[in-house]
């Protein structure tokens, strides 16, 4: 049997709504962590704003994948951002509290609990850019593990696409036998499927993987994430459950103050670029050019008929251009990032292309606009 715990506020009956489960209900002036009971599911009534976030961080630095239901009443705010906030990678999901809204409650906590069903849960499409990964491909091998791991615990029905962006080593090889791999090993059982690999036949500098990836999408949520291992998995967490709440249609990343072992030279031109572009990007964004994104898959039809292979390195920042034109809720959070060794940029080179590609993508999208629903 589930164990739940409820620290409450309320006059809420959880005792009957949460009966067929294992729960213990204390008040949130009583809350003190105890070891003897361990929860499987963490359920806060909404007081202030820190206080919630604190009582969920103190469980969470224990059980890192612990997921969580935050009831608020409609007097209250939580806006989803907030989520930024906590610690670990678990769910997190918010609920109005009210007489017709057990229902809905037990829907929300079923699919905390049981992820592998498909009432309440997201299917979830990790796109994975790849070239020339060879030389550093334990980079890789170490991130999918990591990754294929979060998707069984908290997503399951989800699926990895890495894309293959035309490498003239043996990646496309090594990423099979990495798929192959999983597959024998994994218990993991889903007509979603679970692991896909994309070979291009060119190399596109970034701009086919995602377009690719885009267009094989079959869940609800799209992440466009690098595989070097150079992002932190409790940040896609946060970015997957804050978008998960509806406020937002895409949630973007930024290293630029938070990225380990970048060079002081990086570091200047990331900051020329985000001048330079800012006049392109949704307000509230800008940096466009860090390699982690979630997008809602109702948004991506909306940019994909206007993406295209000839911006290479600069997708991103169309991406983002075009979720400007169209009015899309854009949310931009800072992340942990490593920069990793082995970058095929050539600093100088893919600099000038860059500034070419700010003055097409605003000329070729300058007559884009929103039409319809």
């Amino acid at each position: 049997m589930e164990k739940i715990l409820v620290i409450e506020n309320s006059d809420i009956d959880y005792k009957n709504i949460l009966g067929i489960y294992d729960t213990k209900i204390i008040k949130v002036k009583e809350e003190n962590k105890e070891g003897s009971f361990v929860p499987d599911l963490l359920i806060v009534e909404l007081t202030g704003i820190e206080e919630t976030i604190d009582i969920i961080n103190s469980y969470r630095e224990d059980q890192g994948s612990l997921p969580v239901l935050i009831v608020a009443d409609y007097s209250q705010i939580f806006y989803s951002e907030y989520f930024k906030k906590l610690k670990g990678h678990g769910q997190a999901r918010i609920i109005q509290s009210g007489n017709h809204s057990y229902n809905k409650m037990m829907e929300v906590i079923e699919s905390l609990l049981h992820p592998e069903y498909t009432h309440e849960s997201s299917k979830i499409s990790f796109v994975v850019p790849l070239y020339n990964e060879e030389a550093r491909f334990k980079n890789v091998l170490d991130f999918t593990l990591k990754l294929n791991g979060y998707i069984e615990k908290c997503y399951p029905n989800s699926k990895i696409y890495f894309v293959n962006d035309g490498s003239e080593d043996n990646t496309k090889e090594l990423v099979e036998k990495l798929v192959s791999n999983i597959r024998l090993k994994s218990d993991y059982v889903s007509d979603f499927g679970m692991l896909d690999l994309k070979d291009l036949d060119k190399n596109t500098r970034k701009a086919g993987t995602y377009i690719e990836g885009m267009k094989n999408i079959q869940g609800d949520i799209a992440v466009l994430v690098d595989g070097d291992d150079s992002f932190f998995i409790e940040d896609i967490s946060k970015m997957i459950n804050i978008i998960r709440e509806g406020y937002y249609d895409m949630v973007v990343g930024t290293k630029d103050f938070s990225s380990e072992n970048r060079p002081l030279i990086r570091k200047i031109m990331s900051f020329f670029k985000r001048f330079l572009t800012k006049f392109l990007l949704p307000n509230g964004v800008y940096d466009a050019q860090t390699g982690l994104k979630v997008i809602k898959n109702d948004s991506i039809r909306w940019l994909l008929p206007y993406l295209t292979t000839r911006r290479e390195l600069a997708i991103d920042l169309e991406i983002l251009h075009l979720s400007k034109k169209f009015n899309l809720r854009v949310l931009q959070l800072p992340v942990k990032c490593i920069d990793r060794d082995g970058s095929h940029m050539n600093l100088i080179k893919d600099s000038i292309k860059y500034l070419k590609s700010i003055v097409n993508i605003y000329f070729d999208n300058l007559k884009v606009q929103r039409k319809g629903g």
